[in-house]
């Protein structure tokens, strides 16, 4: 293998794409995504290199419960570390970006769910037909 191959080789791994011999082979990023979704680390969330674009076709604002599950996930992975670091506020960034340019109602609802599931905001159930959320007494 040349020098240049190998060189190939390396940003290919670093992408997330394989190679056979000289031609880089499509990873089966669906299949990677749903892997990485269900045991997340930095490591993986680093090896998936490019892919982590795809990690928006997993969320969407009229399903907010698994978009927060998703968005905390990956906020969990959070390090000092600059390459960490810079991967999971990128990913969140681009995720929340499409999660908040959808209707307001959509996007207020997918907020809302992240509040809750993160502690900051309380539901409490007053009537059988209607909620309200407070402020979690901590803050």
């Amino acid at each position: 293998m040349t020098e240049e191959n190998e060189e190939g080789s390396e940003i290919a791994k670093e992408n997330g794409i394989t190679t056979n011999g000289n031609s880089p082979v499509s990873p089966n990023s669906p299949a990677e995504i749903t892997s990485f979704l269900s045991c997340p680390s930095a490591e993986r969330l680093l090896q998936l290199g490019q892919l982590r674009t795809h990690l928006q076709q997993e969320v969407d604002a009229s399903e907010p419960q698994k978009a927060a599950d998703v968005i905390l996930k990956i906020g969990s992975l959070y390090s000092e570390d600059p390459e960490t670091k810079a991967a999971v506020l990128d990913t969140i960034d681009a995720m929340l970006k499409k999660l908040l340019s959808g209707s307001t109602l959509q996007s207020y609802c997918f907020l809302s769910t992240l509040l809750v599931m993160m502690g900051l905001l309380k539901v409490k159930r007053r009537c059988s037909a209607s909620y309200y959320v407070t402020l979690h007494e901590k803050l």
